[in-house]
């Protein structure tokens, strides 16, 4: 197995699981309260990385970027709430796991990574999946 398939086995299935308690707390919360207590649980993660020995030194542009990252993935976590707020969590789900179709385009012009025919027909199918997972 690749050194990157068991990270992305723990993504999954922490990304598979992260919904159900999202939910559930949409159900007494708007999205942006809950998201408060997404930081705490944020915050909990980086202390036991401190724990486990991550002291990062500050270099200004890479920690620009992971900054940037996280900034991201908040604005990404928000909108997620809201949106399970108000829909379908398995349809909600199966949408927003369409974003790899950015990702995927812009590191093909940026950092030049090659997209193969297989792939380019799957990045062309998302908006269709995308149609397909709408309502009626």
């Amino acid at each position: 197995m690749p050194k990157w398939f068991w990270f992305a086995v723990l993504t999954n299935l922490f990304w598979g699981l992260f919904s159900v308690p999202a939910k559930l707390a949409g159900r007494t919360y708007d999205p942006r309260e809950a998201f408060v207590f997404v930081g705490v649980g944020y915050c909990a993660v980086v202390l036991i990385l401190y724990a486990w020995g991550a002291r990062p030194s500050f270099q200004a542009t890479p920690a620009s970027f992971a900054i940037l990252t996280g900034a991201l993935l908040a604005a990404g976590m928000v909108s997620y709430l809201a949106a399970i707020s108000v829909g379908k969590v398995s349809v909600v789900v199966a949408f927003t796991t369409l974003y790899p179709v950015i990702t995927v385009i812009i590191s093909y012009f940026l950092f030049h990574e090659t997209i193969t025919i297989r792939q380019g027909i799957g990045i062309m199918l998302a908006p269709f999946v995308g149609w397909l997972l709408m309502p009626r």
